[in-house]
């Protein structure tokens, strides 16, 4: 992921001149900074992390964090955006910057629902959560993945990223904080999108695996805006979402994609046997 990440940065600037000739990413970028407007400049020192007080609603509080080295993001962003009744919000009407140290409280949030949570950061990809929240605050750490990774990621899959569509990230753990179990496969229902696409340690597609490999990570590009069905199965481990929008059945997940962003759904694995 390294020689994807120098690489990326490199070229990032020619392609987002590119991409943001497209009318569909500019309306995405203009939404982003009328959402992100209110939460100070980026890479400062936190402020207050809701327009809303705290006991008016349920609080998301965690870290924000760099998808390749885990170190933490200051100066990101949090923000509501929507729930699963009221679909997408426009412009997103509460956000939170993240401190030195990565860490956000977003205040205000609607108690006992389902609520989607949009990340930015400098250099950053916008990033979607999916989250169920309590009558008090609910933890929720996020890594976030550069723009050129994605980017790069993006032209390797043969999916470019035009602002009309958007991408689907799915990150294995292992429970015993090991590495991650190989061999995770998904399926998306309706079937739509390019993938899924397994990655290996660069962060790039692997054409010769046809499962997670060691680095537990897989995706879905170029998806149209909506509501998906994400299916997952493991041969030699019982998996199941950190925080989602869970369904009937314990092995899938209901996933919302965003034209623009990376929807992130973490997947927590035992090994049978418990090891």
């Amino acid at each position: 992921m390294r020689g994807a990440r120098s690489v990326g940065r490199a070229r990032e600037g020619a392609l987002a001149r590119g991409l943001l000739e497209g009318p569909g990413m500019r309306t995405m970028v203009a939404t982003a900074l009328l959402a992100l407007a209110g939460c100070g400049a980026v890479g400062g020192d936190p402020i207050a992390p809701s327009s809303m007080a705290e006991s008016d609603g349920a609080i998301v509080t965690g870290a924000i964090v760099d998808g390749e080295d885990g170190l933490p993001i200051a100066g990101a962003r949090a923000c509501f955006a929507g729930t699963e009744e009221s679909g997408a919000a426009a412009i997103a009407s509460e956000c939170a910057p993240s401190d030195r140290s990565g860490t956000y409280a977003l205040a205000g949030l609607p108690r006992g629902e389902r609520v989607a949570i949009a990340f930015a950061g400098e250099h950053y990809a916008p990033s979607l959560a999916l989250l169920s929240t309590g009558a008090g605050e609910t933890a929720h750490a996020q890594s976030l993945v550069e723009r050129g990774a994605a980017m790069l990621l993006a032209e390797a899959a043969g999916a470019p990223l035009d602002g009309t569509r958007g991408a689907l990230r799915v990150e294995v753990a292992a429970s015993d904080g090991g590495a991650p179990p190989p061999g995770l496969t998904i399926a998306l229902g309706p079937p739509s999108g390019t993938g899924p696409l397994y990655l290996g340690d660069d962060g790039m597609p692997d054409r010769s695996l046809s499962a997670t490999g060691e680095a537990g990570l897989a995706a879905v590009l170029g998806l149209p805006p909506g509501d998906y069905r994400l299916r997952f199965a493991h041969p030699l481990a019982a998996c199941v979402p950190v925080e989602s929008w869970p369904t009937d059945d314990p092995r899938e997940t209901q996933v919302r994609i965003a034209a623009g962003t990376i929807t992130t759904v973490r997947l927590l694995c035992l090994r049978e046997g418990g090891g």
